[in-house]
């Protein structure tokens, strides 16, 4: 080798080891920076061992009455007088039947009535005082007749004696004076009755008379009233069966009402909650679009098989947002009991096998790093949830964008 190779191989040896003892630094030099923590807003987490929960109710606004109308009655339906959808009032004239017969029959009644009530008044009253004096004057005449009879008698006896007239005459003024004495103490009596005034019996017996026909009349006045149909209550009608000329049988419908101005809710309560509920105060209904305030009149002690609910009724005003058939429902709170912790919605995260996941923050030394952990869901309200995992009070969350963190990730927690 010659002495130019020898330097140049020297001098190629320099520059590699030069190389490799100037390459460290340059790369060192030349690495990034660590990465910053990345902020992110954090809550701790409380715990709780029940909560409260809301239990939605449900039911219908109804009618607190509907009615199916029809006379008492059969007959021939004379007028109706109301038309489908009308509003009526309590009492209002609804209907009528053909009633010329019994009209008929209740003045042959009354004319009846009148004459006994004109007997009875005559018999109370009792005699004329003209009547009383005419019967004493007679029988003042008669007891004269009777003495002047018996005195005739008594000479036509002595004449006999004497052999003056014969027997047969002396007979027949006898005979006279005992007519005479009769009809004047049969006068006497007639007078004295008069005097007495009418017998208590004979008055009985004609108040009797007076009251059966009055009876009889207030009988025949009922079933006048029956061929009239009235509204019970303010109502609305629903339903006109009948028209004119129509021959009805009694009970049969005719009309069909509901009630006007009162609604009632209906509502199928838990029985654990129904006993909660107390006659008498408010509570708040919802509907389709708007809020009734109800006061409850009553919760019904059956148990509906059907829904397994009780029935709570509420009083409800009618309003033009709600009629009969409006859906409603009432919200109830019950406390329920569970351990859990308290943590913020938007905490959440979807996990795996449907299940949901938080970003607990761990910290190491100054260091806080994001841990998944897998949590079950308990009890859920608008904007926080009760949930039971791996948490401790106190322990800090990611309250909101968690999806932008991985596990073991530096951040900055911000409470």
């Amino acid at each position: 080798m010659t002495l130019r190779s020898s330097l140049l191989l020297t001098v190629a040896a320099a520059s590699i080891v030069a190389a490799f003892l100037v390459l460290p630094e340059t790369r060192a030099a030349a690495a990034p920076p660590p990465p910053r923590p990345l902020p992110v807003p954090v809550v701790e987490v409380l715990a709780a061992d029940s909560f409260d929960e809301a239990v939605t109710a449900t039911g219908r606004a109804v009618a607190r009455r509907e009615t199916r109308l029809g006379f008492e009655r059969g007959g021939r339906v004379e007028a109706v007088r109301v038309e489908e959808g009308d509003r009526v009032r309590a009492g209002q004239e609804l209907a009528l039947l053909d009633s010329a017969r019994l009209l008929l029959q209740a003045k042959e009644l009354e004319a009846q009535l009148a004459a006994a009530e004109a007997v009875l008044a005559e018999l109370e009253a009792g005699p004329r005082a003209q009547t009383v004096a005419a019967a004493r004057a007679e029988a003042a005449a008669l007891q004269a007749q009777a003495k002047l009879a018996e005195l005739e008698a008594g000479r036509r006896h002595q004449l006999h004696q004497e052999g003056v007239v014969a027997e047969e005459e002396r007979d027949r003024a006898r005979y006279r004076a005992g007519a005479a004495d009769s009809t004047w103490r049969a006068a006497e009596q007639a007078l004295a009755e008069l005097e007495a005034g009418t017998r208590p019996e004979r008055l009985t017996a004609q108040r009797a008379r007076v009251d059966g026909l009055a009876a009889r009349l207030e009988l025949l006045r009922l079933e006048l009233e029956r061929c009239v149909l009235r509204a019970p209550y303010d109502a609305v009608v629903l339903d006109r069966s009948l028209d004119e000329g129509a021959v009805t049988e009694a009970g049969a419908p005719l009309l069909r009402l509901r009630e006007a101005g009162v609604l009632e809710a209906r509502i199928g309560v838990a029985p654990e909650l129904a006993d909660s509920l107390r006659p008498g105060d408010r509570y708040p209904l919802s509907g389709d679009s708007s809020e009734h305030s109800a006061t409850l009149r009553a919760v019904l002690p059956e148990v509906d098989p059907r829904t397994r609910t009780r029935t709570a009724v509420f009083e409800l005003e009618e309003t033009a947002a709600l009629s009969p058939g409006s859906s409603l429902s009432l919200s109830l709170p019950i406390r329920r009991q569970g351990s859990g912790y308290w943590l913020p919605a938007s905490a959440l995260s979807r996990g795996e096998r449907g299940m949901w996941s938080v970003s607990v923050i761990e910290r190491h030394g100054d260091q806080a790093r994001v841990r998944r952990a897998e949590v079950q869901l308990l009890h859920s309200e608008s904007e926080r949830v009760l949930a039971r995992g791996p948490l401790l009070a106190g322990m800090q969350v990611i309250s909101s964008g968690a999806d932008r963190v991985v596990p073991g990730q530096l951040v900055s927690p911000t409470p």
